[in-house]
């Protein structure tokens, strides 16, 4: 298989634009799993699995592009974020290159495939295996093959990936909803929130403001099976947050993912108010910013993989802000006064 000329077709058929991933911008990168469709639509590779060895080949071998996000990371069938490198040109044209002129991961692959016949998925470990090397300092140069696959760890030892598929015996139906709000402005930012913690946000019954909603069911699926919908509000302008409002005061609200533009005017900010005040007073979690929400989902995903409700409880039970029960011992006093009967305030022990 001629990689070089794979490489070339690559580079012009896979097109790069500016996405949004883990609250960033990344210019000028494309997606694996776009890099897969091309293979396979152009008869490279007769499947997705096949596609995915090639690509690493172009990866490690050529050297024809690098992960935005995690030197260590390798190409997959996935919504993972690639750059094209500044030596690509040079990789996809210059087949002549030897010995120390090879990157390292390629140098010690072709070393493993000299020391015996190995299936494309070991040489592709073999390779890991040489970056996890080479980022401890090992010398792998008189490393057995034996040797050499025994320095990867196990792939399903530990999961660093917030997004990353999990089993909880928490149903969507056993807890409140997750409303997930944005402005104008910041929709392109949920759209990508939603795509890079779908995994987690799927696990919980939906609401939202419209277009926040129409974005989950493009996104998921309006007839998925695994994604459970709840209210759908109108949009904010329209008396959307002030349904959700509502919501949390008829309790079937556990937290909110609102992405607020702070540098514009909006005609219904008295409503946007209400939502963030109400929010804290019936002490729900409330995520007015990306770097909140990857947080959170953190915390969500956590808690629903270790079946443990208690880290997320304003999805299971009534809560309120620590203020409340001052608040209704003045409106006692008050409504005492009012009716000539006597108060007394209660002193909890």
């Amino acid at each position: 298989m001629d990689y070089s000329a794979i490489g070339l077709e690559f580079m012009t058929h896979v097109k790069t634009k500016d996405h949004w991933s883990m609250m960033k911008l990344h210019k000028q990168c494309f997606i694996a799993s776009k890099g897969v469709d091309f293979l396979v639509k152009s008869g490279i590779a007769k499947d997705r699995h096949e596609a995915v060895i090639i690509g690493r080949e172009l990866q490690l071998s050529k050297g024809l592009f690098d992960p935005v996000e995690g030197k260590n990371v390798l190409f997959q069938d996935k919504r993972l974020l690639f750059r094209f490198s500044s030596c690509s040109k040079r990789t996809t044209t210059d087949t002549t290159e030897t010995g120390d002129n090879l990157p390292f991961a390629s140098f010690v692959r072709h070393a493993a495939e000299r020391r015996g016949t190995l299936s494309a998925e070991e040489v592709g470990r073999h390779a890991r295996a040489s970056i996890y090397a080479h980022e401890h300092n090992l010398d792998l140069k008189c490393l057995s093959v034996k040797e050499l696959d025994e320095l990867m760890p196990e792939e399903n030892e530990v999961s660093d990936k917030v997004n990353d598929p999990f089993e909880t015996a928490i149903t969507p139906n056993d807890m409140r909803c997750l409303a997930l709000v944005a402005h104008n402005h910041m929709k392109p930012a949920m759209k990508a929130f939603i795509e890079d913690h779908s995994e987690i946000i799927k696990k919980f019954r939906l609401t939202g403001t419209n277009t926040t909603m129409s974005m989950c069911k493009t996104l998921f699926g309006d007839d998925n099976p695994d994604v459970v919908y709840g209210p759908t509000c109108t949009s904010g302008p329209l008396g959307g947050d002030a349904q959700l409002c509502a919501l949390m005061c008829l309790e079937d609200v556990g937290a909110i993912i609102f992405f607020m533009d702070p540098l514009s005017a909006h005609p219904h900010q008295a409503d946007i108010d209400s939502l963030v005040r109400l929010a804290n007073v019936h002490n729900i979690i409330l995520c007015p910013n990306p770097a909140t929400g990857h947080a959170a989902m953190w915390m969500f995903r956590n808690s629903l993989s270790s079946n443990r409700p208690e880290m997320i409880p304003s999805f299971f039970e009534t809560l309120v802000s620590p203020c409340v029960p001052e608040y209704k011992a003045e409106q006692e006093a008050a409504l005492a006064k009012v009716s000539g009967t006597r108060y007394v305030k209660k002193i909890s022990l």
